[in-house]
């Protein structure tokens, strides 16, 4: 607008300076200062007017409003006082006012106001001390000076943009930023704005953008249909850009659900998300939108614990209710246990509720994040350095060298080790009744009952990013499942197999009932609390079992099994009433799969054990050492479970196999765990042991051997 109104002033300029010319030539004195007169009339009106209509740039006007509407003197901004800046960011020249950077911009094209710029400064505030790594130092100062030099929304995520290209922003804070700003926002600009995709915001860190339950919701969302009813009570309601919301048949159901949650989870929802929550359920068009709102407030503190998450939930079970499809017939938990116990289960069954189950429900996520091999490596090649450093060796010469001087150490007679157990570090739990090392190979290192309790610190989390300084320590609890479904040769279905070459089902579970019982006392014993397990044996060791056993290509009796197995889990934790555990459970969504065979499993095995379900927590698709050092780091005393192999502590995570496997990857995070399981391997490489090889070590470092 400033350009219009110089280029009116430099015609009338022009015009007067030609006007007098002429009128000195000719003499015409009078004419000139008539003609001057109404030039800079006719100026001040144009200047006048484009003053008046730029105060109104943000809504557009409306031919029938009155002119007075439109223009009101009492509404004219302060733009004129505007002056040009360099902004420091872009390289490039803003028009920004006078005033401090803090003043709102108000009336300039999408600008927030002031209120809104003091709840984003806050929120960023937070956002940077809760998530350190992902905002490095400067900025917020960098966030907020975009924020004030940028006239619209688009200008102020392409400078975010540039902002996390040149490395002040980490991880998916770009992408919060942005839904923090929409969300904000909404509240002045619903009726005048359309309702943004997720792909607008153009970040790789999505968790929701192409999730299943976003597939899920393709083919028809309730978001799409038009609202059946507006309620009156205003109290309850945030009616904001009710012309633009689209609704859905069971707003009211989702309505009523979320005020009783609210009033009865009083911690958990701050003042005011109410209104906020439901502005963006009436704000958004389809269930995509409405979940990255949902995310974007859960980072801006309005609601804590689980609440997220079951907003999500009740939303996906109202959406299943009003549009299931057809010949589509989700079991109850009481129909589905019904059927288990008459020997016919439908193991392809949709997920069952855990919420509905009587049980407790933490979090939960769509999927595991994706983790590619160039950051996997990364990491993994940054302990190897740290740990050959403390070998004073090279990082090229790890695998060469690192087995001849481990196996040494600690040298014969030695009094002071290089690393001293003592400190409760390390502690190997044999069974008090049955002393027996159970040993079937001379390869074996852990015998069939034993567990090997290590203290830890992960170094990265769950997305492999290096954890802040100040990590707290908890335990791992190693221990051995039974392999009886590796491959066409897993190593223990021999011994648990009968004369006819069919799997002996009720020597395995007895087994697998006295691990999980021993493992469950070694936590108890080195003083753990809280212990965070997952479907311990239920993958890998079960997956190809039918190759071994024929008769498991039958999907019944396969899903038999693992209930089965579960059931033996849940009747060992009985025994230990002070524990509270954490079950993660991965879920992949898609009918008859291992993982949700599994998930169901461990849902009934819960449910139809009361006793459990006051101190049992289940975690969807999270992953268990993040989950494990984030209760540490609350200082709770935590042990994690964790499937090992009983020929090499960690196996081979200096390598690049089993890049999913939960016990490469837990030595690839943590250096201590790593150079640890190094020390008790004494070497690299599986090898020919001596008889109670690891029980001699640990003692040699000044650990601990216990009777348990």
């Amino acid at each position: 607008m400033i350009n219009n109104l110089s280029h009116v002033c430099t015609f009338a300029l022009e015009t007067t300076s030609n006007a007098l010319t002429s009128a000195i030539s000719k003499r015409w004195k009078t004419i000139a200062v008539i003609a001057l007169a109404i030039i800079s009339l006719i100026s001040l009106a144009w200047i006048y007017r484009e003053a008046s209509l730029s105060d109104h740039s943000v809504d557009p006007i409306d031919p029938s409003e009155d002119d007075d509407e439109i223009s009101s003197p009492s509404q004219s901004s302060d733009l004129a006082k505007k002056v040009k800046k360099q902004n420091p960011i872009l390289g490039h020249v803003d028009e920004t006012g006078e005033a401090e950077e803090a003043e709102s911009q108000d009336g300039i094209s999408d600008a927030p106001n002031k209120i809104t710029r003091d709840k984003f400064d806050a929120w960023l505030l937070q956002a940077a001390k809760d998530y350190p790594t992902q905002y490095k130092k400067g900025s917020h100062a960098l966030v907020m000076k975009a924020y004030d030099t940028s006239y619209d929304r688009a200008e102020f995520f392409g400078i975010i943009d540039s902002i996390k290209k040149a490395g002040h922003l980490a991880g998916p804070s770009a992408f919060f930023i942005k839904k923090q700003f929409d969300d904000l926002t909404a509240f002045q600009k619903s009726s005048q704005t359309q309702p943004m995709d997720d792909s607008e915001y153009d970040s790789p860190e999505s968790s929701t953008e192409n999730s299943p339950s976003a597939r899920k919701s393709e083919k028809q969302s309730p978001f799409q249909h038009k609202r059946i009813d507006k309620r009156e009570e205003t109290e309850r309601v945030a009616h904001v850009g009710l012309s633009d919301a689209p609704a859905n048949p069971f707003r009211d159901e989702f309505e009523n659900w979320l005020w009783k949650a609210y009033n009865h989870y009083a911690t958990e929802y701050q003042d005011g998300s109410y209104a906020t929550i439901m502005n963006s359920f009436d704000t958004s068009h389809n269930r995509i939108e409405f979940f990255g709102k949902i995310d974007a407030l859960k980072v801006g503190g309005h609601f804590t614990g689980p609440s997220a998450f079951n907003i999500k939930k009740q939303v996906d079970k109202l959406w299943s209710k009003h549009f299931q499809p057809p010949g589509e017939h989700a079991l109850d938990v009481e129909e589905d246990v019904s059927q288990a116990k008459s020997g016919f289960l439908k193991w392809d069954s949709a997920v069952l509720d855990i919420v509905a189950s009587g049980l407790n429900l933490n979090c939960a996520f769509d999927a595991f994040p994706v983790i590619n091999d160039s950051t996997r490596f990364g990491v993994r090649d940054a302990t190897i350095k740290r740990v050959s450093a403390f070998f004073s060796l090279k990082p090229q010469d790890f695998e060469k060298k690192v087995g001849s001087i481990v196996k040494g150490i600690p040298p014969s007679g030695t009094e002071t080790p290089v690393i001293d157990f003592s400190q409760n570090l390390v502690k190997l739990c044999i069974p008090y009744n049955d002393r027996t090392s159970h040993i079937s190979s001379s390869k074996q290192l852990l015998g069939r009952f034993d567990v090997l309790a290590m203290l830890c610190t992960m170094d990265y989390d769950y997305l492999w990013n290096e954890n802040p300084a100040g990590q707290r320590s908890f335990f791992i609890h190693h221990a051995a499942a039974i392999n009886i479904g590796e491959n066409s040769k897993a190593d223990d279905f021999i011994e648990y197999s009968l004369p006819d070459g069919r799997l002996d089902k009720q020597a395995y579970l007895k087994d697998m009932g006295k691990i999980f019982h021993q493992m469950l006392a070694a936590q108890q014993v080195c003083g753990a609390e809280d212990v965070v397990w997952f479907p311990f044996g239920m993958g890998a060791f079960l997956r190809n079992l039918a190759k071994l056993d024929p008769s498991y290509n039958n999907p019944q009796l396969m899903g038999d099994l693992r209930q089965e197995i579960a059931e033996e889990f849940t009747k060992a934790a009985t025994k230990f009433p002070t524990l509270r555990i954490h079950m993660c459970l991965p879920l992949d969504h898609k009918p008859g799969s291992e993982t949700q065979q599994n998930y169901n499993a461990f849902v009934r095995a819960f449910s139809n054990n009361p006793e459990l379900h006051h101190r049992s927590s289940f975690y969807i698709n999270a992953d268990a050492t993040d989950l494990a050092q984030k209760l540490a780091n609350q200082n709770y005393k935590v042990s994690l479970a964790n499937g090992t192999n009983r020929n090499l502590i960690g196996n081979h995570w200096f390598k690049n196999g089993a890049r999913t496997a939960i016990e490469e990857n837990l030595d690839r995070r943590s250096f201590n765990t790593a150079l640890t399981a190094l020390l008790l391997n004494g070497g690299i490489e599986v090898r020919d042991r001596e008889p109670d090889e690891l029980a001699k070590r640990i003692k040699q470092f000044k650990g601990e051997c216990l009777y348990v």
